[in-house]
């Protein structure tokens, strides 16, 4: 899913994808 900053898509990079 997308990756931004927003707090919707938070969860969406790094080692939480």
């Amino acid at each position: 899913c997308p990756c931004g900053s927003g707090k919707k898509y938070k969860h969406c990079h790094g080692a939480n994808a």
